[in-house]
C-alpha cells in the first residue's frame, strides 16, 4: 500500500490537536473554563460530568494506573466485544473495523430491549504520551449519521426499530 504522507500528516496534527486539548481538560480539572461537577472518587478513579453551552452532557473518568504495560492498555481497546463483561446493560459490543493496532472503529448496543436501547458507531485513537507526561490518551468520537463506510468496513446501520435510537459521542477522551 502506498502511504499518502499529505494524507497521513494531516492525520497527525488532528489528533495530535485533540490530544492537546484533552490533556489540558485533565491535567487541570480545577481549571474554570472546563466547570466540572459532582466530583467522586472511588477505588483511585475520579468521575465527574459537566453541560457544556449546548446542553450535552460531558463525563470526565480519570485516574493513576501505575506499572501498566503500554500494549496491555491499548489491547482494552481491542477486546471491546468483551465490556459486557463488566458494562451493566451493554447488549452488544464489537470492533468493526481495526486500523491497525492503537486506531478502530467500534460498534455497542446498550439498554434494556423493548424499553430503550441505543447504539452507537465511533472511531477511537490511542496515544502514547508516556515518554513526556507518563500517559496514554484515548480519543474518539461518533460518526456522522450519512457516513455509511469508515476506511473500507461498512458503517453499522441505524436500528430505526421501536425503543432504539442512535447514541452521539461527540467527543471520547
Amino acid at each position: 500500500d502506498e502511504i499518502d504522507d499529505e494524507a497521513l500528516a494531516a492525520e497527525v496534527r488532528h489528533h495530535g490537536g485533540r490530544f492537546r486539548s484533552a490533556r489540558a481538560a485533565f491535567e487541570d480539572p480545577d481549571d474554570d473554563n472546563h466547570q466540572w461537577q459532582g466530583r467522586t472518587e472511588r477505588f483511585g478513579v475520579e468521575t465527574a460530568f459537566r453541560y457544556d453551552e449546548d446542553g450535552l452532557l460531558w463525563l470526565r473518568t480519570a485516574g493513576n494506573m501505575e506499572d501498566v504495560d503500554l500494549f496491555h492498555t491499548v489491547a482494552v481497546l481491542r477486546e471491546i466485544q468483551l465490556f459486557g463483561e463488566w458494562i451493566p446493560f451493554l447488549r452488544q459490543s464489537c470492533v468493526v473495523k481495526a486500523q491497525d493496532f492503537a486506531r478502530l472503529l467500534a460498534h455497542f448496543t446498550i439498554g434494556v430491549r423493548g424499553v430503550l436501547s441505543r447504539d452507537c458507531v465511533f472511531r477511537v485513537a490511542a496515544c502514547n504520551h508516556a515518554l513526556s507526561g507518563a500517559s496514554l490518551f484515548f480519543e474518539g468520537r461518533s460518526l456522522d449519521d450519512d457516513v455509511t463506510e469508515w476506511n473500507g468496513a461498512a458503517v453499522p446501520p441505524r436500528d430505526r426499530s421501536w425503543g432504539m435510537d442512535r447514541m452521539v459521542v461527540r467527543d471520547f477522551y
